[in-house]
């Protein structure tokens, strides 16, 4: 689509409770400034995506897709989004760079590409809340830049699996350059790659007040805290385990 603004939400789609798919799609350029899913915003349903690409899409939560539960319709429950050979390319959001998970959610990606997101604030790619992110055979660079969570901010419960095939590099944010997990949280971090990433706190983890942060299979290399914590960071009563490579 051309550039378009949905001043509250989708800058150029919003789908809800309904079945979408998607193929050859380039989506650029459009904006949410006041809401949600700078390209998209899923309210329940399942989109199947082949061949896709969202680059420079901007909104307040999800820069560019945002996905929740339907709010009319019970029965099309959460939103699922799933994409073979996807780019997320240079989006920006105050929270949720490239997309915001809200709610029972979940993103599955395949053979994609989620580089150069910035979130203002927190989630500089994904921010999940009570969401789950599947990854395999993706990689994800040079994400970030805000105040927390680089790579992914996660609230209350989330899952984010790399299957042993998702590498994320480059990744940055004053607090967790890789991954941010709130206070009280319980998050999950299996099968993925860190590698050079930069933070004041947290080169791969910031596990906050209360939180349970579990890395299983989870790689850190050449990752950096200017201050406290070149792998994980434990704010007061955190609690962060891991168990496979380090």
């Amino acid at each position: 689509p051309k550039p378009s603004e949905g001043k509250r939400s989708g800058g150029a789609v919003f789908a809800a409770g309904v079945d979408l798919a998607l193929a050859r799609a380039r989506v650029a350029g459009c904006s949410a400034p006041y809401g949600r899913g700078g390209a998209a915003v899923l309210e329940g349903g399942t989109c199947v995506a082949d061949d896709v690409g969202f680059f420079g899409n901007v909104a307040d939560e999800g820069g560019a897709l945002s996905l929740c539960p339907s709010y009319d319709d019970s029965a099309a429950g959460a939103a699922t989004f799933v994409a073979t050979n996807a780019t997320f390319s240079g989006n920006g959001a105050v929270h949720g760079g490239a997309a915001f998970l809200d709610d029972g959610t979940s993103l599955m990606l395949n053979g994609s590409v989620v580089d150069g997101n910035v979130a203002l604030y927190s989630g500089g790619a994904f921010y999940l809340t009570d969401a789950a992110l599947s990854l395999r055979e993706t990689s994800a660079a040079r994400n970030g830049r805000g105040v927390e969570g680089g790579f992914a901010y996660v609230e209350a419960f989330g899952a984010i699996d790399g299957g042993g095939t998702t590498s994320v590099a480059a990744s940055a944010a004053d607090a967790g350059a890789g991954v941010y997990a709130f206070d009280f949280s319980t998050v999950s971090v299996a099968g993925v790659g860190f590698s050079d990433g930069a933070a004041l706190h947290g080169g791969v983890l910031y596990c906050a007040v209360g939180a349970t942060c579990a890395l299983s299979r989870v790689v850190s290399r050449r990752n950096e805290a200017l201050l406290c914590g070149a792998l994980a960071y434990a704010d007061r009563s955190g609690r962060p385990r891991g168990t496979g490579p380090r």
